[in-house]
C-alpha cells in the first residue's frame, strides 16, 4: 500500500488564458471560425492567439467586428 504525501502531488498549473481567449469562448467564437472569417490558417491563429500582438492592424479590426467590441477597447485590451 502506497502512501502520499501532499510533496508526492505536482501542483496544478493554471491555464494561462489571455483576454483575447476568454473574449472568444464567452462569444463562443472558435478557432476554426476565427480562422475562416479572417482568412488566416488555423496554425497561424493558433500561434497568434499565444501572442497576441503578432496580429496585424487589419486582422485585430476583423476580429473586433467579429467579437462585436469597440476597436479601440480590442487595441488596448485584447491585443497587448
Amino acid at each position: 500500500m502506497n502512501i502520499y504525501t501532499k510533496d508526492y502531488y505536482k501542483p496544478l498549473k493554471q491555464n494561462k488564458m489571455n483576454k483575447l481567449i476568454k473574449e472568444m469562448a464567452d462569444k463562443n467564437i472558435s478557432r476554426n471560425k476565427l480562422s475562416s472569417e479572417i482568412g488566416i490558417s488555423k496554425p497561424t491563429v493558433r500561434k497568434y492567439l499565444k501572442q497576441p500582438d503578432l496580429f496585424s492592424v487589419k486582422s485585430a479590426r476583423e476580429i473586433a467586428l467579429l467579437l462585436k467590441v469597440d476597436t479601440n477597447y480590442a487595441f488596448e485590451k485584447l491585443f497587448k
